[in-house]
């Protein structure tokens, strides 16, 4: 039978339809159930009132029993009931028409509660991590929760197995993290150190599993996301005193192996709401970074790895005081390498440290690597020299160092230390000239560098596009300079760009890949652009997209998008 406004009015009258609507939209409707030909329901008043409805094809009656019906009339109740239960049945009429789901949930809804129950337990005893997950939850439940059961789940769900294909990996994973659900929901009801202890063997297993399987494939990551997050958080809630806490840190940051899965400390473990912790953990890794002797200049890897993990910490604190003091002596400390020294001698040149920064670069030059490091070697030299005001010996160094990089940022460098000096710029524009234009020469057989690359780019930067263009007409050139010729030169010299773009269409489907095949396309584009709107460039246009078909026809992909972008004369 469809309910309507006109039926519950008739029933109830028109002051009880309406407060019965305020009742349905307040939502007192706290329960509506189905039995036989009945509707029971339960709804919020003065006090909790039963509600029975009959309904039928052609009946709808109902009684409460609030003082307004005696289990008689048709009240405000009934009417919130009625309407509470149309609604119902839309949304059950909308989900048997709906998606596979919602049609699932469509039966699920007409179940009662016992057939409800039971199904779920048949579909927890069928499945093994179902079992184990609602075991769990009964045994919370009750209270019977023991933390060694725990323990041995977390050893069931993390197997040590190796395994070594993405699949299985990636079902490994899968299933640990659906067994490890229910634990981690369990942990907050634990007391906080028996979690936390639980989260640490979890972290500890997961570990050594990544010894034994490849998870190239990174399906780990969901997993050690949760662990982390319990970790952190679990470890706020331990009731230690901030000294052990702050050890406990200090003590997992050194015996943790770099390629150990666990929280970056001190990371999430503190926070504004510990600063007891937070200034104790700091003192404790300062004391023990003194009481370090300062690193041997040959230390090894080994030996290094104590001082690096202190280092870290130490060094973002002294860098979010700004504290550029602190980082030279923490960082001097820990100098054994070319590149410490370096490093060093910078820092305190930015301090004006003029003596201090040449000592370095003394330290730096009677290294044995110092080979490995010639060219930041004499930067190094010509900032010292800069910083004592002697330019021209800098120019002599920034020449050697333009002579082997052939930069153009190190050819800017030469022009501003020619400007300090009082030398001839010009003259420094025509020796670089000279010099890459040698260069280019000596290399045209040389298979370790691009014949002319510097020499382009020199001309390029400088905004000499005609001598680029000059040297691209008869030499080999990097595409992408050629591309960028062809576009700058196209609006004085059509002929000579449409020969430049000729080459690059040419050139790029050698390389056989889609990407190559679009980048003949978007060049192609980009030249159609640039011409003018003659005749004379259209044939030309057209007979070169033919010398592209032609020589390439077995590209069928290549083919496909030229005759998408550029169809063949007849043909759209």
């Amino acid at each position: 039978m469809d309910i309507d406004k006109s039926i519950l009015i008739r029933l109830a009258g028109e002051g009880a339809y309406q407060r019965g609507v305020k009742v349905y939209q307040s939502g007192a409707v706290l329960s509506v159930r189905e039995k036989s030909n009945h509707i029971l329901a339960k709804v919020e008043g003065t006090e909790t009132y039963q509600v029975t409805l009959q309904i039928t094809d052609k009946v709808l009656d109902g009684s409460c029993n609030c003082p307004a019906s005696e289990n008689f009339d048709f009240c405000k109740h009934c009417v919130a009931t009625a309407l509470a239960y149309q609604e119902r049945q839309t949304e059950q009429n909308r989900l048997q028409n709906g998606a596979p789901l919602e049609r699932i949930k469509a039966y699920i809804n007409q179940l009662s509660e016992q057939e409800t129950k039971e199904a779920l337990f048949q579909l927890i005893a069928d499945d093994d991590l179902l079992t184990r997950k609602w075991q769990l939850k009964a045994d919370n439940a009750a209270g019977a929760i023991d933390t060694r059961q725990l323990k041995k789940q977390i050893t069931q769900a993390l197997p040590y197995r190796s395994i070594w294909e993405y699949s299985k990996v990636r079902n490994y994973f899968v299933r640990a993290e659906t067994t490890l659900e229910a634990i981690f929901d369990i942990f907050a009801t634990l007391k906080s150190e028996d979690a936390f202890s639980l989260c640490q063997y979890m972290s500890q297993r997961l570990n050594k599993v990544l010894e034994r399987l490849d998870d190239s494939g990174g399906y780990r990551y969901s997993l050690e996301e949760q662990i982390n997050e319990q970790l952190t958080t679990l470890f706020k809630r331990l009731p230690w005193a901030a000294d052990k806490k702050s050890q406990f840190l200090l003590q997992a940051l050194l015996n943790e192996d770099d390629y150990m899965v666990y929280p970056e400390i001190p990371g999430d473990f503190l926070d504004s709401a510990t600063p007891e912790v937070n200034t104790l953990f700091y003192q404790a890794i300062q004391k023990a970074w003194d009481a370090l002797p300062e690193l041997a200049i040959d230390a090894g890897y080994d030996q290094q790895r104590p001082y690096n993990r202190l280092l870290y910490i130490l060094l973002a604190q002294a860098k979010a005081e700004e504290n550029l003091p602190r980082e030279i002596t923490l960082k001097t400390k820990v100098a054994v390498r070319v590149r410490d020294f370096i490093e060093l001698a910078e820092l305190n040149l930015t301090q004006e440290n003029i003596e201090e920064a040449q000592l370095w670069l003394n330290k730096a030059l009677q290294h044995p690597d110092n080979f490995r490091h010639v060219i930041a070697i004499k930067r190094l030299t010509i900032k010292l020299l800069e910083a004592r005001k002697q330019p021209l010996a800098a120019l002599k160094i920034q020449w050697e160092i333009f002579t082997k990089t052939e930069f153009f940022e190190d050819y800017q460098k030469l022009l501003k230390l020619t400007e300090q000096a009082g030398e001839d710029t010009a003259a420094c524009y025509q020796q670089t000239e000279s010099m890459l234009l040698k260069n280019s020469t000596d290399k045209q057989h040389s298979h370790w560098h691009a014949p002319g690359y510097s020499l382009v780019d020199f001309y390029i930067k400088n905004n000499q596009i005609e001598k680029a263009a000059s040297y691209a007409i008869n030499n080999e050139t990097d595409s992408e300079q050629l591309k960028l010729i062809a576009g700058k030169i196209m609006p004085t010299d059509a002929s000579l760009a449409f020969g430049f773009y000729q080459r690059l269409v040419m050139l790029y489907p050698q390389q056989t890949n889609n990407e190559a095949y679009q980048r003949t396309v978007d060049t192609l584009t980009e030249l159609k652009q640039g011409l003018s709107k003659s005749s004379r460039w259209d044939s030309k246009f057209i007979i070169l997209v033919d010398e592209i078909r032609q020589a390439y026809k077995a590209k069928r992909n290549l083919m496909k998008l030229l005759k998408q972008h550029f169809p063949e004369k007849g043909h759209k």
